[in-house]
């Protein structure tokens, strides 16, 4: 399974994200414009969505 990534500066810190970032199912890393096309989706995720619920959205569906 690949890894999720989150950026190192979010926009909002967040209780799931820290709980996730505890729990070591999501890594801190710099996330640039650049580096998106090595992705294949993001996640939504706040105190009501966690990784199993939150949506999944296509990069291509995002990206310009």
């Amino acid at each position: 399974e690949d890894a999720w990534i989150t950026p190192d500066t979010p926009l909002l810190m967040g209780t799931m994200r820290q709980f996730l970032l505890d729990e070591n199912r999501i890594i801190e890393r710099r996330i640039s414009l650049e580096d998106l096309s090595g992705f294949s989706c993001a996640r939504l995720i706040n105190c009501l969505m966690d990784m199993d619920t939150g949506p999944a959205i296509k990069i291509s569906d995002i990206k310009s």
